[in-house]
């Protein structure tokens, strides 16, 4: 059988002379060693037919999704991969036990308007569950906010349903939180593990100084020392190997200014403990006025380049699992584009998008009813979920990943551009930074 190379590869040669490749149709990588390693450079850049390769190393290549038979249409597979993306049969929710928040940092665009979820609306929501789980394979929750341990009643509360309910139709259950750390003490942490909550994002802006700038308490008053308290006590004493710990950093350029000590910092505290993680961001404008005083310290792609480079070339903080987990099936695709993702506000709204709820682009889809029903506009639910047009660039060798949908609100908005996802962005300084474990990456000697 003939084959060419797809035309989804991404390749780039390592400090070591090795080809990186990363194929975001399969989403997998691959390391090049050996003598062709110019020739399939060259080959891929040109997306030319495959030739002086052993049928051992074509199967390896075959298999990994870098080359495919010659006569295959790739554009033609994404339309299956997208249905399969799209509705997967996972059930997700995103839940705000609490708009409310104890924190006021100086990006967010919250309104911090409405109270905690009454206990109506959570009864109604496990009624919903109870009455629509046999639909599903899994069931996913993220719990976000507002900060949702001011709701961490809410969450048992319900979690202890959901499992319940997952348990009698033998479904898969998992969870996740974003926090902002400041309650996440010792005891909360054994509370959200009983709640089998396995991954924590927690937002760590910088050091000291920058933190407490960027993340003031809502009265006022300094963050940093009572989260990297809770931090380091969940390092020491909570000794399960199943959570994960996230420590996000939205990068401003004063935390930029100060990176390189926050690379020696950060490794010192948690560059042993395989359970912490790192990833970043630009601090973005989400919109809202807290930000407006705040523009000065947003940065651009430049910068967050240099801020990979770094990690690059001091090999600190090298466990980007965050962003592995970008380069998955669909793995860039905005969850609100799949059928079945739902987020849930504290009076009862369904929304799609997660991120932006009160502002002039109505997100908001439906409501729960009291009786345990999702009352829906399918009219404006279809909007998010029946084009994959958000990206006019269809020859992107990225979109077997993000398959053009990485903002549907961006399409409906009408705005259709080549406004690519960060991990485009950034492609080929986090495949360096990847080959740094060497179990992200497939070897191929040739």
């Amino acid at each position: 059988m003939d084959y060419k190379y797809s035309k989804y590869n991404y390749c780039i040669p390592n400090k070591h002379g090795e080809l990186l490749i990363y194929n975001s149709y399969s989403n997998r990588f691959v390391k090049i060693m050996g003598t062709k390693i110019g020739d399939i450079q060259k080959s891929i850049k040109n997306f030319e037919r495959v030739s002086d390769l052993s049928s051992d190393e074509k199967d390896c290549l075959e298999q990994t999704g870098i080359i495919v038979p010659y006569i295959e249409d790739e554009s033609d597979k994404l339309k299956i991969r997208y249905q399969e993306i799209v509705n997967n049969g996972t059930l997700a929710f995103t839940i705000l036990p609490t708009e409310q928040c104890n924190f006021r940092c100086r990006y967010c665009n919250e309104p911090f308007i409405k109270k905690s979820m009454s206990k109506e609306i959570q009864d109604s929501l496990i009624k919903y569950l109870r009455i629509n789980i046999h639909k599903y394979n899994r069931l996913d929750v993220a719990w976000f906010g507002g900060e949702p341990l001011l709701a961490a009643d809410n969450i048992e509360y319900m979690t202890n349903s959901f499992l319940e309910i997952c348990r009698a139709y033998r479904i898969p259950y998992t969870a996740n939180i974003t926090t902002n750390g400041y309650l996440l003490t010792e005891e909360m942490v054994r509370r959200m593990i009983k709640c089998h909550i396995t991954s924590y994002q927690i937002t760590v802006d910088g050091l000291e100084s920058t933190h407490n700038f960027q993340k003031p308490l809502a009265g006022g008053g300094d963050t940093y020392n009572t989260v990297l308290t809770n931090l380091r006590n969940i390092r020491d004493h909570i000794k399960t190997k199943m959570i994960r710990i996230i420590i996000r950093t939205n990068i401003t350029k004063e935390i930029y200014n100060q990176f390189d000590q926050y690379l020696d910092f950060y490794q010192k505290e948690f560059g042993d403990d395989e359970r912490f993680s790192f990833f970043f961001r630009p601090a973005m404008d989400w919109g809202g006025e807290t930000v407006k005083d705040f523009f000065d310290q947003l940065v651009d792609d430049d910068v967050m380049k240099e801020v990979y480079k770094k990690i690059l070339d001091t090999e600190k903080l090298k466990r980007f699992d965050s962003h592995r987990g970008f380069f998955s099936l669909g793995g860039t695709v905005c969850a609100a584009a799949k059928l079945n993702y739902f987020t849930l506000e504290p009076d009862g709204k369904i929304h799609k998008c997660s991120q932006i709820f009160d502002d002039d682009f109505d997100t908001c889809i439906g409501k729960l009813s009291k009786d345990g029903k999702f009352i829906i506009d399918e009219s404006k639910h279809a909007k998010w979920i029946l084009e994959r047009t958000s990206c006019d660039d269809r020859d992107c060798s990225f979109g077997g990943n993000c398959l053009s949908e990485f903002c549907p609100k961006l399409r409906i908005n009408g705005i259709r551009k080549k406004n690519c996802p960060h991990e485009k962005k950034y492609i080929e300084l986090i495949m360096q930074i990847l080959d740094l474990d060497k179990n992200n990456y497939v070897i191929v000697n040739t």
